[in-house]
């Protein structure tokens, strides 16, 4: 992984850098820096004040909705195809999720008043970043509609789904415990169903690592909502190339 920030748009992974223009990315250059997620890494509590963005290279952050006792439910997630922070866009001091990386990897991150300054310009920042809130809400929305309507089993299908569109290997760093959390449900129960999936040739589960064994199959398991997922991201990649 390099560790100088790219002077143009074309060198960043990150999908909405890429979709910057090289006079905005000349402006926000100096303020970068590599920042390494590993895995478990707490970017943000929920209610925190936002005192940087980050923008991910590689690896997954997932979004975490959570109650006054610690339970919690995934609301989305955020790779490369997108940003943590968003909220800065809309004015927000505060960020609603808690953000804890999922999947290690590494993004850039710039200083949340280096990029307010940027923002008060209107250029292609403000609105990048404002169509990816949209993405963001989006995820949250269908969450809630999972969440309420669609079985465990299903869902759990799901969020191996979306965590394999941000692996760079196709195997997932993901205990019985990060599922659980991710799903607010017990881990027992996120035991009988991954036992169920191994069993039946759908996936591998050795020592909090999951390897997918077959895709097509995950996915005639997996609830509507992972092809909402796909529909939303395809849209905001089209809509920001490069």
């Amino acid at each position: 992984m390099r560790s100088k920030c790219p002077d143009h748009p074309g060198a960043f992974r990150n999908r909405l850098l890429a979709a910057l223009p090289a006079e905005e990315i000349k402006q926000l250059h100096p303020y970068f820096e590599l920042f390494e997620m590993p895995k478990g890494q707490v970017l943000y509590e929920a209610g925190d004040a936002i005192h940087h963005v980050y923008f991910p290279e590689s690896g997954m952050v997932t979004l975490l909705s959570t109650t006054s006792i610690g339970n919690t439910i995934a609301a989305g997630v955020a790779g490369f195809d997108g940003v943590v922070g968003t909220s800065i866009a809309l004015k927000a001091e505060y960020i609603p999720f808690r953000a804890i990386v999922q999947i290690p990897g590494y993004s850039w991150r710039i200083r949340s008043q280096a990029i307010r300054a940027q923002l008060d310009r209107c250029g292609l920042v403000q609105e990048a970043m404002l169509g990816y809130a949209n993405v963001v809400l989006t995820q949250v929305t269908q969450s809630a509609v999972c969440n309420y309507f669609h079985t465990a089993q299903r869902r759990l299908c799901r969020w191996l789904l979306v965590s394999l569109d941000h692996s760079e290997d196709g195997t997932l760093p993901l205990t019985q415990e990060n599922i659980a959390a991710m799903l607010g449900i017990q881990r027992s129960h996120v035991a009988a169903i991954t036992e169920g999936l191994q069993r039946s040739g759908v996936i591998r589960y050795r020592w909090g690592r999951i390897t997918i064994l077959d895709r097509s199959r995950l996915e005639a398991a997996s609830c509507e909502c992972y092809g909402g997922d796909a529909a939303t991201t395809v849209t905001w990649l089209k809509d920001n190339a490069a």
